[in-house]
């Protein structure tokens, strides 16, 4: 509503400087002819997440911070806002054999992504849960209802003895995220190892799937500390990631064949496309 009344306020304000003009040359020529100018003009709303050097969300932002380029034209930036919009969460928990050890990690990852204390009624988010093995399940349907959902995430995020369809388990929470999120904000986050040792698509193939859905991915590393380092620093007992704290994997946890071993580089490599982290 915002949007549509300060585009239809820049609409009039720019129809009325051009019609002005026109308006003072029909009084002076007594109206002897008629001119009717027309001019469309398009207001686009890019929505964006920027992070600071420490993971948390950048604040006191404004428009000269933003440079937009289309088809390598400056575009010109009219106004710059913040505001907090509801989302439309898909949790991707992977529960495949290689996790046995990090499930704790992976559950309370999963609890910290909700936040049953805020105002549904003003940031009514939902959020959806799909477990990752041999197969891709969805453990819960979208739902606005945390507190609900966090009494029953450590009965629904069990270890198996399955292997790993990472890529496919994307292609799931992408598609749930399309065509099932009833909020306009929408966003993947995957709390993995990142290895892949089952799915029918590939790396390749899921990075274009990201490119063209546009759906931010976010990723939570639960590997072992020296790859975990490769991409964010570690803290002892909390890791800040994105304002968000995670317990860090305990130290004795390793690191199981070598599509686990990938891991870093795979959830690295599907974050960056859609502009996650």
């Amino acid at each position: 509503m915002k949007s549509n009344r300060l585009a239809l306020f820049l609409l009039i304000l720019i129809l009325g400087l051009l019609l002005t003009p026109a308006r003072a040359f029909l009084a002076h020529s007594q109206q002897k002819s008629r001119s009717t100018i027309v001019q469309d003009v398009d207001m686009v709303q890019i929505p964006v997440i920027v992070f600071d050097e420490k993971g948390a969300v950048a604040t006191n932002l404004g428009k000269d911070d933003f440079r937009v380029v289309e088809d390598g034209v400056a575009q010109r930036v009219l106004y710059c806002d913040r505001e907090r919009q509801p989302v439309s969460f898909v949790i991707l928990d992977d529960v495949s054999q290689s996790m046995t050890k990090k499930i704790p990690f992976v559950r309370e990852a999963t609890l910290s992504v909700l936040d049953s204390s805020a105002t549904q009624d003003r940031y009514p988010d939902e959020f959806s849960l799909f477990g990752i093995e041999t197969r891709v399940t969805r453990l819960v349907p979208f739902t606005g209802d945390q507190q609900d959902l966090e009494r029953r995430v450590p009965l629904l995020l069990m270890p198996t003895k399955g292997s790993t369809a990472l890529f496919d388990g994307i292609y799931a929470g992408v598609s749930a995220a399309e065509n099932d999120a009833k909020n306009k904000g929408r966003a993947v986050i995957i709390i993995s190892d990142g290895g892949d040792n089952h799915s029918r698509y590939n790396l390749r193939e899921t990075r274009r799937l990201l490119e063209e859905a546009g759906v931010p991915v976010f990723a939570v590393m639960a590997g072992s500390l020296i790859d975990l380092a490769s991409i964010v620093p570690v803290l002892e007992g909390k890791n800040q990631n994105h304002g968000l704290a995670f317990p860090a994997p305990s130290r004795d946890t390793d690191v199981i064949g070598p599509a686990e071993r990938a891991g870093p580089h795979n959830l690295k490599t599907l974050t960056e496309v859609p502009g996650g982290g």
